[in-house]
């Protein structure tokens, strides 16, 4: 979701042994960026990877890669309301196969919504693998957690977030 300019996935992969072995979509809104990640995936010889110039908001655009593995949610939920935050985390697993994890990031400046958002996993099925946060207030906190219970079913037309602010 919101892939940017793709460095979270095509940096790992360019040089990991199993690169071979991952799919991935990239779904970026900003054609410029979308540009940019294209050309990074290419120079690493990464042809599986789908980066789509679209709205990362709407559940249509996924359909072509869903049930995945891991949900990628790094610089999404610190940019949306709270209250699109907990629609996010609420309906993610509808994108999710089971056992599938999500890696999510979000800033921790007052209020601090990232107890929130773990509550909000857990309480949507999935449970918590890890969360890591500097002790800095402000910084920037990342957790995974894994899909343990059944997904919520896909729906056509969901939006997950209605603004994204930068």
């Amino acid at each position: 979701m919101c892939a940017g300019q793709g460095r979270d996935v095509i940096g790992v992969l360019s040089n990991h042994p199993r690169r071979a072995d991952v799919r991935a979509l990239l779904v970026e809104v900003d054609p410029g960026i979308v540009e940019f990640a294209r050309a990074s995936a290419a120079r690493a010889g990464l042809s599986q990877i789908d980066i789509v110039e679209g709205d990362a908001a709407s559940s249509d655009i996924y359909m072509r890669s869903i049930p995945a593995d891991i949900v990628l949610a790094c610089g999404v939920l610190g940019n949306v309301s709270d209250a699109e935050v907990a629609n996010t985390v609420r309906n993610l697993s509808m994108l999710c196969r089971p056992g599938a994890a999500v890696i999510w990031t979000r800033h921790r400046l007052e209020p601090d919504l990232t107890p929130k958002i773990r509550q909000w996993f857990v309480e949507s099925g999935f449970e918590e693998l890890s969360f890591d946060a500097p002790d800095n207030p402000g910084r920037s906190g990342i957790g995974t957690a894994r899909l343990v219970a059944a997904p919520v079913p896909f729906q056509p037309a969901f939006r997950f977030f209605s603004t994204f602010t930068r």
